[in-house]
């Protein structure tokens, strides 16, 4: 044995509690108690113990001075040695009657051992699962608990009703259904007046909560009878919600007052919700009457009326009042559809009124929004952005028309050589068609001369992006079968002179019509931004006219996409 182990069994021999011995009495009086009785005669103490009636505490503890219940294995040792000894002495002097009841009594009581054992066990547990029980906290579960424990040791089937229960608590009752086969009456008598006890002091107050609880529900009834329809209600209402009356109070009493404070506060909300919408339309026709009122002399105003409708919109809907809302916006839009189109003709005299000019081409995309305010594009107010298109599109032509005009000036070109028909590229055009398109697209015409009485060449002097300065000559010719017209047929710069068949001209004609990215004044371009941003006095007839290729390009585009 380990130095530890035996340390170990010492101080337990030491420390362990002192009970008294079995007294030893002599053998006359163990003869006297073995024959007073039938030893095969029993009591069942319990379904798992039935005790001989001489282990009975009467006959028991005055012989032995301890009751069985309380015997430890050393004891029912000390039993056996005493009652063989005298079973012995009785053999000795051939008394085998005494000897065989003194043997029958030792067997009798020695067989309650091991169920004594169970008994005190079972009694353990027992008292466990009770005492567990009674320290619960109280609540109604509790209650609940404590009774089907009681019935459990009553012996009947409480097992099905504890499911969904806490498994703490299932374990306690199931502990306490094991212990009933060893368990005496008297101890399932005494653990029931424990659970009973608690149970019904538990219920006690219980119901005087209940009543308290009952008492303040019904006071807060009548209060909320008497409750205004107002915030202050509602204020009093989730107070009331919360009451801790509603903890104590039965469930469906607490439930009912639950209900009745659920249904006050619809009745609140929907009379506060009655109050705003009668609010709402009020403000609402107030509106009304001053959208109908509203005066739109002029594009300006329409922008105005738009402000004025979207603040009353936004203050009806910050009020949460849907159908004042509804009815405002209605009013709104019929008057605004009307005042927009009522002012659609004034707006296209002051798009009128803008003069023609280059100048006048840029602004021309916020023409709307800078005349009626409008910014937002809507159904309504696309004939306004239509009508600033067409005055775009009058003012290009109108600038074109000028530009050409220079163009064709300065080269000396008059009103009748400029409507001579000129066979371009795969189609019939003007020569001023031609020279004033080329122009816008980065082409200057220097000079033009006419087919004299005794020639029929037309010269120009041109400088192209594609060909530089040169002479172009060009004659009446068959370009189709019956129709005669201008055709170029020579190029000649400082070094040579190149004769062009007609696919030649063509390609001449086409590629001079496309020009260049900076002369069509593409609006990414840097040369249509320099020249725009160059003084009007100081620009050449050349850069003028790229500028109105920017221009031409540009604008009545922007236009479109508005």
């Amino acid at each position: 044995m380990h130095f530890r182990q035996w340390l170990l069994l010492c101080m337990l021999f030491v420390y362990a509690p002192l009970t008294p011995a079995l007294d030893k009495p002599d053998c006359a009086l163990i003869e006297k108690w073995a024959t007073a009785g039938d030893a095969q005669e029993t009591t069942q103490i319990s379904p798992g113990l039935q005790l001989s009636v001489l282990a009975e505490d009467e006959r028991m503890v005055p012989l032995f001075g301890k009751s069985i219940y309380s015997w430890d294995r050393d004891d029912f040792r000390d039993f056996n040695t005493t009652v063989n000894v005298c079973a012995k002495a009785a053999s000795k002097r051939r008394d085998r009657a005494t000897r065989d009841t003194l043997q029958l009594a030792m067997r009798s009581v020695r067989k309650a051992q091991r169920p004594l054992g169970d008994l005190i066990r079972a009694r353990e547990a027992g008292n466990t699962a009770v005492t567990a029980l009674l320290e619960e906290p109280a609540s109604p579960e509790t209650i609940v608990m404590l009774e089907r424990a009681e019935e459990a040791l009553q012996g009947k089937e409480v097992r099905p009703q504890l499911r969904g229960t806490p498994q703490a608590l299932q374990q306690h009752i199931h502990g306490l259904i094991r212990s009933l086969r060893y368990l005496a009456t008297t101890d399932i008598e005494s653990l029931g007046a424990r659970l009973a006890e608690r149970r019904l002091a538990l219920v006690a107050a219980q119901e005087e909560a209940e009543a308290a609880a009952t008492a303040e529900l019904e006071a807060a009834r009548r209060e909320l009878e008497s409750l205004a329809n107002d915030v202050q209600g509602l204020a009093v209402l989730d107070r009331m919600s919360k009451l801790p009356a509603l903890e104590t109070a039965r469930p469906e009493q607490a439930r009912a007052f639950l209900d009745s404070v659920a249904q006050k506060r619809r009745s609140i909300e929907d009379a506060q919700r009655q109050a705003r919408e009668e609010e709402s339309s009020r403000i609402a026709s107030a509106m009304v009457e001053r959208i109908n009122a509203f005066e739109v002399k002029q594009p300006a105003d329409l922008g105005k009326l738009w402000n004025l409708g979207k603040e009353m919109g936004e203050e009806l809907r910050g009020s949460g009042a849907r159908s004042g809302a509804q009815m405002m916006n209605a009013a709104f839009w019929k008057r605004f559809n009307a005042a927009a189109t009522a002012m659609l003709q004034p707006f296209e005299k002051q798009l009128e009124a803008i003069p023609v000019s280059q100048e006048a081409l840029k602004p021309l995309r916020r023409a709307v929004p800078e005349l009626t305010g409008i910014e937002r594009d809507m159904p309504v107010m696309r004939p306004y952005h239509q009508a600033v298109r067409a005055r775009g599109e009058q003012i290009a032509g109108e600038l074109r028309r000028i530009a050409c005009k220079k163009t064709l000036d300065a080269a000396g070109v008059s009103g009748s050589e400029a409507e001579q028909a000129l066979w371009g590229a795969g189609a019939a055009t003007t020569l001023g068609e031609f020279l004033c398109t080329i122009a816008t697209r980065g082409s200057e015409v220097h000079e033009y001369d006419d087919a004299g009485l005794l020639s029929d060449t037309h010269t120009l002097k041109l400088t192209t992006n594609a060909e530089g300065f040169h002479t172009l000559k060009l004659h009446e010719g068959e370009v189709q079968p019956g129709e005669k017209m201008l055709i170029g047929f020579e190029v000649a710069d400082a070094n040579q002179k190149r004769a062009l068949s007609v696919s030649d001209w063509e390609s001449y004609v086409a590629v001079n019509l496309r020009g260049d990215k900076a002369a069509a004044g593409g609006s990414d371009s840097a040369e249509c931004d320099r020249l725009a941003n160059k003084p009007r006095g100081e620009l050449s007839l050349v850069e003028s006219q790229r500028l109105m290729g920017c221009v031409l390009s540009t604008i009545p585009a922007m236009i479109q996409n508005r």
